[in-house]
C-alpha cells in the first residue's frame, strides 16, 4: 500500500500520528505509526525536561465523590489546582487545562485563557473541577466478574500507564518556546508525615456512601441457640451532611435488636460503626446475611477497603456489603481453653471464637514465663516459627507443656521446622517439598478409630468436601516412628503421602503437626476443617505445670 504519513500538531490527548493509507493497512503500518507516536511523546518528555519546566495538579481531599444524584446545588465535584512551574529559561505559557472525567464518555470542554508568559523561576494555578460516574479501582477489576475472574483486555501495555489511565488525571496544554506540548499528571492530596516527610497519594472517586460488614465469610454453630455481634462501618465522601438509613437483613432463624439505624454523617465525622446483635438458631449450610445503606434515594450495597504499603501505590478495592455465614453442625471439646501463637495469614483465632471457644494470644513473654497449664492445648500457626524470630528460643517451654500431659497443635512450616529442638521427632522435607494441588484430591484414613478423627466430631468424607485451591503443603516426606500418620492422599500421578497429619505422644500430652491447608479452608467457612480443627484442640489441661 502507498502511505502518507503526516504528523500534526500534539492534542489534548496526546500526540497525534495521522496514517493515509491506498489499502487496509498491515500489521507493518500499524507497527510504524505506533513507533511515531512513541517516539514524539519520548521527544515531548525530554523537551519539558530541558525546559525545565513541572506540572502538578493537587486537591485538598484524597477522595470525592461519584456523580450519583442529578439535582441542582449538590456539590459533588472536587476542587483542584493545577499548577505550572517555569524553572528554566525559555518563554513558557499555559494554554489550556482540564481534569479527565471518570466513567464517562463526554468530555469536559477545554478551558481557555488568554496567553500569558510565565517568567522563569515562576508559577501560574489555575483550579479545575474533577468529575467522575464510577469509581476509581485497579484497572484489572472490570465492571464484571465471571466466577472467580476480572475479564480485562490485555493489550501489551506496562502496569503503570494501565493503572494511570484508570486514576484521576490533569492534562495541561502548555507552550515552550511557542511550541505546544501536552503534559499529564495524577491528581494527588498532598500531605506531612510527621516521620516520613512531604506525601503524595492519587486522589479517588468513590461511591458518596460506602457501607461494610468486614470479612466475607464467618462460622455460626448450627442447631443451637447462638447470639452474634454484626458490625457495619458507614463511610461518606460527601462535602456536605448527608442522612444515612441502615438496614441489615439476616437469615431465618435470626433476629437483631434492630433492623434500622438512622444517622447523619458530616465531613467532621464521616464514619460511623453501628452494631447489631443477632440472635436465634440456625440451620447447616451456607446462609446470606447483607447490609444496605439508604440515603437519597440512593441505596449502597458496597464497601471498600484500601492496599497501601510504602512500596507501591495506594489502592481501593470493593466489596459487597454482605457475608455468608457458615452454618456447621459441631460438637465442642468440653473445658477447652486455646492459647494460639499467630502464624501467617491465619484466621485460626477467629474461626475458634466464632465457634465459641476461649482463645487467648500468646506472645514472647507469656509463653516464657506464663502459667501455660491452663490452656487445655495450644495452637501454633501456619508458618509461625519463620514468622516469629523469638519463638524457637521459646519453643521448649511449649515442648514441656506437652510432656507435662497438654496438647500441643502445630500448623505447617517449611524448612525451619528441620531445626533441632523445634519438633519433639525429627521428620525430612524434600526440595520442593511434597504437596497435594489437587483440592479434589482423594483422601484415605488410615486410622479411622483414632481420637483426633472421631472425637468430638466424626470425620466423614462428607468433611473433605468443598476443600480450595489445595489439600495440603510441605508435607514431610519421611517422620519418625514415633508419629502416627492419619491420613494419605497425593496429586494424580503423583505418589502417596502419609504424612498431612501426625500424632505423637510426648511425655503426658500429645503433639499434632498438621500440614492441611486449615489457613485456606477456614477463611472460606469450610465446615469438614471446623470440625477437624476443634478434634485437634480436644484435650485436658496440664495435671502439673510445665517447668519454668
Amino acid at each position: 500500500a502507498r502511505l502518507a504519513l503526516g504528523i500534526v500538531a500534539p492534542s489534548m490527548d496526546g500526540p497525534v500520528v495521522s496514517v493515509a493509507s491506498g489499502g487496509a493497512m498491515g500489521d507493518g503500518d500499524v507497527e510504524l505509526s505506533d513507533a511515531l507516536s512513541l517516539t514524539i511523546g519520548r521527544l515531548e518528555r525530554a523537551l519539558v525536561l530541558a525546559a525545565g519546566v513541572a506540572v502538578e495538579a493537587t486537591a485538598a481531599k484524597p477522595v470525592f465523590p461519584v456523580r450519583e444524584i442529578q439535582k441542582r446545588g449538590v456539590n459533588d465535584s472536587l476542587p483542584v489546582d493545577i499548577t505550572l512551574f517555569n524553572r528554566g529559561r525559555v518563554d513558557v505559557s499555559l494554554l489550556h487545562a482540564r481534569i479527565d472525567m471518570i466513567g464517562s464518555s463526554r468530555r469536559l470542554a477545554e478551558t481557555g485563557m488568554p496567553e500569558e508568559r510565565i517568567m522563569p523561576d515562576s508559577a501560574r494555578t489555575v483550579v479545575r473541577h474533577a468529575i467522575a460516574y464510577k469509581p476509581t479501582t485497579s484497572w484489572w477489576r472490570g465492571d464484571t466478574r465471571v466466577g472467580d475472574f476480572f475479564p480485562s483486555d490485555i493489550n501489551g501495555m506496562d502496569e503503570a500507564t494501565r493503572q494511570a489511565q484508570t486514576a484521576v488525571q490533569a492534562r495541561a496544554r502548555i507552550a515552550i518556546a511557542g511550541v505546544p506540548v501536552d503534559v499529564v499528571v495524577p491528581v494527588v492530596n498532598r500531605f506531612a508525615d510527621p516521620v516520613k516527610g512531604d506525601q503524595q497519594v492519587p486522589v479517588a472517586a468513590v461511591p458518596g456512601i460506602t457501607i461494610a460488614v468486614g470479612r466475607p465469610i464467618e462460622y455460626i454453630r448450627a442447631g443451637v441457640p447462638v447470639q452474634r455481634l454484626f458490625q457495619a462501618r458507614v463511610l461518606s465522601a460527601y462535602p456536605h451532611p448527608v442522612d444515612v438509613e441502615v438496614k441489615i437483613q439476616l437469615p431465618a432463624g435470626l433476629k437483631a435488636d434492630s433492623m434500622q439505624r438512622d444517622r447523619t454523617l458530616t465531613p467532621e465525622a464521616p464514619m460511623v460503626a453501628l452494631s447489631f446483635v443477632a440472635s436465634g438458631n440456625v440451620p447447616e449450610g451456607r446462609l446470606q446475611m447483607g447490609a444496605i445503606a439508604n440515603h437519597q434515594r440512593i441505596s449502597a450495597l458496597t464497601g471498600y477497603y484500601t492496599i497501601d504499603y510504602d512500596h507501591i501505590t495506594p489502592q481501593r478495592e470493593y466489596a459487597p456489603s454482605g457475608k455468608w455465614l457458615a452454618g456447621v453442625s459441631v460438637k465442642l471439646p468440653p473445658r477447652a481453653r486455646v492459647g494460639y501463637v499467630p502464624g501467617v495469614g491465619d484466621l485460626g483465632i477467629e474461626a475458634l471464637e466464632q465457634l465459641d471457644i476461649p482463645v487467648e494470644v500468646l506472645d514472647r513473654s507469656a509463653i516464657g514465663s506464663g502459667d501455660l497449664s491452663r490452656f487445655s492445648s495450644i495452637v501454633v500457626g501456619p508458618r509461625a516459627y519463620e514468622a516469629n524470630k523469638w519463638l524457637p528460643e521459646v519453643n521448649r517451654r511449649l515442648l514441656d507443656y506437652a510432656r507435662s500431659g497438654g496438647t500441643l497443635v502445630v500448623q505447617y512450616g517449611q524448612y525451619e521446622m528441620l531445626q533441632p529442638g523445634i519438633m519433639p521427632y525429627p521428620i525430612e522435607l524434600k526440595r520442593p517439598a511434597e504437596r497435594v494441588t489437587s483440592e479434589n484430591a482423594p483422601v484415605t484414613v488410615l486410622q479411622p478409630t483414632a481420637p483426633l478423627l472421631t472425637s468430638p466430631n466424626r470425620i466423614t468424607p462428607r468433611d473433605w468436601g468443598e476443600w480450595v485451591q489445595e489439600r495440603a503443603i510441605y508435607m514431610p516426606s519421611t517422620a519418625a516412628p514415633q508419629y502416627r500418620s492419619l491420613l494419605q492422599m497425593n496429586d494424580p500421578e503423583e505418589p502417596a503421602n502419609r504424612n498431612a497429619l501426625l500424632q505423637a505422644d510426648v511425655g503426658k500430652g500429645k503433639y499434632v503437626y498438621v500440614t492441611l491447608s486449615l489457613f485456606r479452608q477456614l477463611p472460606n467457612g469450610n465446615p469438614g476443617a471446623a470440625r477437624l480443627l476443634l478434634n485437634m484442640i480436644a484435650g485436658e489441661a496440664p495435671a502439673t505445670k510445665p517447668k519454668m
